[in-house]
């Protein structure tokens, strides 16, 4: 496989890979007030849908485009660039993402206008602002209102995150902090060969909730009061199960498409070892 980034929904491939826009109804949310490009007029002013939820489809036809963000040649001498965490907020794009190099992982920040400017786009790597040298990797960046603070979540060896006033300021990340004061006893209990990876926050009225994987078949969530976050967070339960580890392994996403309605998504390897 190509180290470069292409258009397809794929989390954990070695590449950035960018797919469907997707906005969290809730206090966890891609950005303020920031109306993606219209790709055609938009609709008429139609009453909002009060009715239940269409169904979700049942099948998936995937497209991809070319690279669209590669490694740069420098002297970071990355190998792979990948797990894209995106949003549009006043007038950019702005990427998050994981470097890989030798076993080493760290995080970077871009942005542009358009995309037929993200392939020359210069990098800022993340260990140059607050969150510092070290293990990070696979982030989620969202805005959280009712603090006005944007918020790195990634993996350091826990589940870390970093706070910034301003997205478009990569040195004004913090310090990592940590959710949990170390790996949680069910996670140390069912983990076997396994890695602790893929941290992702969604909030809802009253709760925000933590997932995270296991590459051992096992999804956890823990909660924290709304109020409370980041601060609270409960011991994990296992939310979803599988005893053939590949079909539940990683990147677990979770998206609100709709009142009292959530979508998750999961990476999964398939018998031909792609994923």
């Amino acid at each position: 496989m190509q180290k470069q980034v292409y258009r397809r929904v794929d989390h954990h491939a070695r590449n950035v890979m960018l797919g469907a826009e997707g906005a969290l109804s809730s206090h966890c949310a891609p950005g303020p007030a920031s109306p993606l490009p219209a790709a055609k007029p938009p609709p008429s002013n139609k009453p909002p849908h009060t009715g239940p939820p269409a169904p979700l489809q049942t099948s998936f036809l995937w497209s991809s485009s070319g690279p669209l963000i590669s490694p740069k040649d420098d002297s970071r001498n990355l190998s792979a660039v990948k797990d894209p965490s995106i949003v549009y907020h006043k007038g950019r794009w702005h990427v998050f993402a994981t470097t890989a190099k030798s076993n080493n992982w760290g995080l970077f920040y871009t942005n542009f206008t358009t995309w037929s400017e993200a392939p020359s786009a210069p990098f800022y790597y993340l260990d140059q602002s607050g969150i510092g040298t070290g293990y990070r990797a696979a982030p989620q960046v969202f805005y959280f209102a009712p603090q006005k603070l944007w918020y790195l979540v990634y993996q350091n060896g826990n589940a870390a995150y970093s706070t910034n006033p301003d997205i478009s300021n990569p040195a004004g990340w913090t310090e990592p902090k940590t959710f949990y004061s170390g790996m949680p006893v069910i996670i140390e209990q069912n983990i076997g060969n396994g890695y602790w990876v893929d941290m992702w926050v969604i909030c809802d009225e009253a709760l925000c909730h933590l997932f995270s994987s296991d590459d051992n078949g096992q999804l956890y969530r823990s909660e924290t009061p709304l109020a409370k976050f980041p601060e609270g967070f409960n011991e994990p339960v296992i939310a979803l199960q599988d005893p053939e580890r590949f079909r539940l392994f990683e990147a677990s996403n979770v998206y609100r498409y709709a009142k009292n309605s959530y979508l998750l998504l999961v990476e999964a390897i398939g018998t031909d070892g792609r994923r």
